[in-house]
């Protein structure tokens, strides 16, 4: 019987695979998944990266956040 292992060539071997076999457009749409880059999502090698819904609008919602007008009156 075959084990399976992770090491970097079969780690590299799936994430350059992971993109072909449906397209080579990769939407992230997990808003905690691209915080770091210890995890696998950041070393996808994809032709294109694209930002899901829920990525758009957490972006959004920060954006928001961020422009608010600073209260002059703060105590």
């Amino acid at each position: 019987m075959l084990e399976e292992h992770f090491d970097a060539f079969t780690t590299y071997k799936y994430l350059k695979n992971i993109g072909n076999p449906l397209g080579s457009i990769y939407v992230n749409d997990s808003p905690l998944a691209c915080l770091t880059t210890s995890n696998s999502v950041a070393e996808i090698k994809c032709d294109r990266k694209v930002m899901g819904v829920k990525m758009t609008e957490e972006v959004r919602k920060l954006s928001q956040f961020f422009l608010k007008p600073f209260p002059l009156d703060v105590n």
